[in-house]
């Protein structure tokens, strides 16, 4: 699911807008935010491409976790990035610290997509 994550964002014209500001430091914080959820969208897409209702929770949990870690830590990557450019402009030394995955977060979110999957299984 990585390559099929990498192909989306590689067709994403904000996404290859926000690599090219993050490559010459001219990005930001807010657009680090968009570019969360830009990818977050690519994740729908990606879903929503390969989602089957006869899916079982582990092969929903399995395709879709795997995008969300991958997101994350391109997220953390980009916005380190920005706060170390932001932080040798202001002279500040501080290296950004690496919050925890939200796991459970995230597997709610998806067991949220498996039980809405499931309820449109038994409605038709």
């Amino acid at each position: 699911m990585n390559d099929a994550l990498e192909k989306e964002i590689s067709r994403d014209p904000e996404i290859k807008a926000f690599l090219k500001k993050l490559e010459e430091g001219k990005a930001t914080q807010s657009d680090v935010s968009l570019y969360g959820a830009n990818l977050g969208e690519c994740i729908g897409r990606i879903i929503n491409r390969n989602i089957d209702r006869d899916m079982s929770w582990d092969e929903l949990n399995g395709m879709a976790m795997p995008l969300f870690e991958e997101v994350y830590e391109k997220m953390f990557e980009a916005a380190s990035i920005v706060q170390k450019q932001e932080d040798e402009r202001d002279n500040i030394g501080i290296k950004p610290i690496k919050p925890e995955f939200p796991k459970q977060k995230i597997h709610d979110l998806i067991y949220k997509i498996y039980t809405v999957l499931k309820e449109q299984e038994d409605g038709n």
